[in-house]
């Protein structure tokens, strides 16, 4: 799924995400991931009404979680 996710010219690493990939990567609800967002849990940008997500921050808020479980 990341691979599809890369803008061209970009690192996977400096891709940007909407919520619904974001709840994909995490397997939760967009709905949670939002919540994350809000709650300053999970570094996002809000632009406009959409909440937009750096894969890197993505992949380090997994990586964090997974740890702790």
């Amino acid at each position: 799924m990341v691979e599809q996710l890369e803008i061209e010219g970009m690192t996977p690493k400096q891709s940007i995400l909407g919520t619904k990939d974001v709840a994909h990567i995490l397997d939760m609800s967009p709905d949670d991931v939002i919540e994350l967002a809000r709650n300053e849990k999970l570094k996002a940008t809000k632009q406009g009404r959409f909440w937009r997500f750096n894969l890197a921050d993505v992949e380090e808020y997994k990586q964090q979680n997974s740890d702790q479980s």
